[in-house]
């Protein structure tokens, strides 16, 4: 099989601050700027902590986008809906440059910094906890969390 990618240029265009699938795990990446390698540093959502180093043409790494919904990036009250731009980039997948959330309080677009990325509550959007703006919500309203 022909790799993805074949210089490290190309990898920090596409996949540079970008959040993937390793091994079925949501990450948020970073390419590697040393040397000549195609590796990505991967970080926890939770944590925003170092994980592991994978090779960017590795047949574990998904890169196709998310799906996307509610998230918790404000506190309890504030879900916000989060959705990708429909413009075409370099950038594979999704990363904070081409996201943007809307509040339900005044419907405005807005752009999502990396601290709203690298976090416990899109990590748990990007895996399906949230189905809708009420189940948000209801997340913080139980006492177990």
């Amino acid at each position: 099989m022909d790799p993805r990618y074949t210089n490290r240029e190309d990898v920090s265009r596409r996949l540079n601050d970008s959040i993937v699938r390793f091994k079925e795990v949501f990450y948020y990446a970073t390419s590697d700027r040393d040397g000549d390698t195609l590796n990505l540093m991967l970080y926890g959502l939770d944590s925003g902590k170092p994980v592991t180093r994978v090779d960017a043409n590795s047949p574990d790494l998904d890169i196709s986008s998310p799906e996307l919904g509610y998230c918790h990036c404000f506190g309890p009250e504030q879900a916000v809906f989060i959705r990708r731009g429909p413009y075409r980039r370099q950038k594979q997948g999704v990363s904070n440059e081409n996201l943007t959330y809307t509040m339900h309080k005044d419907l405005q677009r807005r752009g999502l910094g990396n601290d709203m990325v690298i976090n416990k509550f899109f990590g748990d959007m990007l895996e399906n906890k949230y189905k809708n703006y009420g189940d948000c919500l209801a997340y913080f309203n139980d006492e177990k969390n």
